[in-house]
């Protein structure tokens, strides 16, 4: 049977969060942001 290491688990858990995080900061970097209307209508991404 195996054994489950919490410790483990989170260790794992925040790596994954990590590597997501970087590629999120990676595709807003390469984004822009566009007005509408001048900057009247608000903006997107």
């Amino acid at each position: 049977m195996l054994s489950l290491d919490p410790s483990d688990i989170i260790c794992q858990g925040k790596i994954s969060l990590l590597h997501r995080q970087k590629l999120i900061d990676e595709a807003l970097q390469s984004s822009y942001e566009i007005s509408l209307g001048k900057g009247l209508h608000g903006n997107c991404l």
